[in-house]
């Protein structure tokens, strides 16, 4: 049996073209933070989604808000 894959609520609305929804559904995805595969997944969903979106200055305070070592 496959592994059930925690980010599927993001990445269904990322690849359906429902862009804004991935931002809604990364704040109820719930990933450990030592599972640093599904963080990394999780981060660059966010980011591919707010750059397709092109809404830069939530893309920025994203990516301060990683850099900082906030968890987003």
């Amino acid at each position: 049996m496959d592994d059930f894959d925690i980010l599927y609520m993001m990445k269904t609305p990322l690849y359906m073209g429902s862009l804004s929804k991935v931002a809604e559904e990364a704040q109820s995805c719930d990933v450990n933070e030592d599972d640093q595969a599904n963080l990394t997944s999780k981060n660059l969903l966010v980011v591919r989604a707010l750059t397709a979106m092109n809404d830069f200055d939530q893309l920025k305070s994203f990516m301060q808000g990683l850099v900082a070592g906030e968890t987003p």
